[in-house]
Formats: C-alpha cells, structure tokens, sequence
C-alpha cells in the first residue's frame, strides 16, 4: 500500500468518526426529547418505546464502530495494517476505503463466516 493511500485511508477513517460522533449525538439528542413528552396515548408511547430500543440498538452499533476506527487510526502506520489475518494477503484498497477497520480480506472473511 502507498502512501498516498495510507492518507486517504486516514482522511476517511477521520471524516467517518467525525461523522459517527454527530449521529450519536443527535441520535441522543432526539431519545431525550422523546422521554419528555409525558401527553401521549398507549398506542404513541408504544411506538416511542420501540423507537428508543432501535435508537438504543443504533447508537450501540455506532459506539462500536467508533471504537474500532479509533482503533484502527492508531495502528494504520503499523506494517501489518492492510493485511489480511488469516492468509496475510494484501487487503485491497477498495475494501480499505469502505471499511478501513478490516481485518480480513473479502474471500477470508466470507470464508469465516460460513
């Protein structure tokens, strides 16, 4: 892998978090405003209910993604970045781009999870 594309890689994994924090945040934001609301009927309070087990469940997701492109910001200069840990091929660069906190090449990873 170039440099080159070591920082896009980088500038990506920067702009995703950036991107995660604020949907997080809104997404707490919003839950917040939902328990206030104290005037609804059984049906709405239902609806809101499950709305907050999705965004609990959403924000729970983001959480962990967040943590793994933190993670992967801090080892992307490392050799064995962009490495696959199964066949320790090359990991293409498109895959990288998409999920820059890959582990395993594409024919790997669908290989683990069968």
């Amino acid at each position: 892998m170039t440099t080159e594309q070591k920082e896009q890689i980088k500038q990506k994994i920067l702009h995703d978090i950036d991107t995660l924090t604020n949907d997080i945040k809104n997404i707490q934001e919003k839950d917040v405003k939902i328990a206030q609301d104290c005037s609804i009927d059984e049906i709405n309070r239902k609806d809101m209910m499950l709305e907050k087990e999705l965004n609990a469940k959403i924000v729970k997701e983001a959480n962990l993604r967040l943590k793994q492109l933190q993670i992967t910001l801090g080892r992307i200069d490392e050799e064995e970045y962009g490495v696959c840990m199964e066949c320790e091929e090359e990991i293409a660069f498109g895959r990288l781009m998409l999920l820059p906190e890959s582990l395993y090449c594409v024919a790997c990873k669908t290989e683990l999870a069968l």
